[in-house]
C-alpha cells in the first residue's frame, strides 16, 4: 500500500512469512502526526533530514544515520527537525514475535523494553539498512527470516533491558493513556469530559 504527494510518499508492506511484520518506506516534509501509539514496537532508521518526536516524557532529534525506538503501546507523535523534512526506513515487530526471539536472552515472561528514544550505533544501523534492503529486493524466505531475527536479537542484546509480566493493552486503555498524557501536559487546559472522550474515542459515559 502506498500514499504520495509530491513531497510525501510512504509505502506500507507486509512480510506475510515473518508473522505479517509490518515495513513503512517513507520521505515526509509537512507531515506532522499527533501523539498515538502503535501495539507492535517501532524500530525505524533516518536515512535522510531529521525528526523530531515526543516519547517517555520528553522531546527528542532523531538525525540522519540514527535509529530511533518506540516500545509497543508506548504514546508517541512525528514531525521533521529540519526545512527539507526527513526520510526514513521502519518495521513494527508485535510484542509476541519479540517474545518468540527473547527466549533464554531475558526472564521468562518479559519483553524488551528500549529506554532510549535515539540510539546511535553506525553499525547497527547498516545491518538494519540491510535487512529493508533485501526484504524489499529478496524473496528468499529463509535469508529474510534469519536477516530479520538475527538483527532483532542484536538489537535486544544491545540496546533493551526487560519489562516482565507484559500484557497487551486493549485500545480502550490506549486511548485512556492518550487523554492521561493530554493532561498531563496541559494541566490548565480548559476541556469538558465529551472533549476528553473524544481524545480518547470513547462516549463520555463509559464506566
Amino acid at each position: 500500500m502506498a500514499h504520495h504527494t509530491e513531497k510525501e510518499s510512504a509505502n506500507f508492506q507486509l512480510a506475510s512469512e515473518l508473522g505479517g511484520l509490518e515495513l513503512l518506506d517513507a520521505k515526509y516534509t509537512n507531515q506532522n502526526f499527533s501523539r498515538h501509539s502503535h501495539e507492535g514496537y517501532t524500530v525505524g532508521v533516518i536515512e535522510k533530514g531529521a525528526q523530531r518526536f515526543y516519547r517517555t516524557g520528553g522531546n527528542h532529534i532523531a538525525p540522519q544515520d540514527s535509529i530511533i525506538l518506540v516500545n509497543a503501546d508506548e504514546v508517541h507523535n512525528g514531525q521533521t527537525a529540519t526545512e527539507c523534512g526527513w526520510e526514513y526506513k521502519a518495521m513494527y515487530p508485535l510484542p509476541e514475535q519479540f517474545a518468540s526471539l527473547t527466549e533464554g536472552l531475558l526472564p521468562q515472561g518479559s519483553v524488551p523494553y528500549f529506554p532510549e528514544p535515539v540510539v546511535y550505533d553506525p553499525e547497527m544501523a547498516q545491518q538494519l539498512r540491510m535487512v529493508f534492503d533485501t526484504l524489499a529486493k529478496s524473496d528468499n524466505k529463509l535469508l529474510r527470516e534469519t536477516l530479520v531475527y538475527g538483527t532483532l536479537v542484536k538489537l535486544i542484546s544491545r540496546h533493551s533491558k526487560s519489562r516482565l509480566d507484559w500484557e497487551p493493552q486493549t485500545r480502550t486503555q490506549r486511548q485512556l493513556k492518550l487523554v492521561k498524557e493530554f493532561l498531563d501536559d496541559f494541566p490548565q487546559a480548559d476541556v469538558s469530559l465529551d472533549d476528553l472522550a473524544k481524545l480518547a474515542g470513547l462516549s463520555g459515559f463509559v464506566a
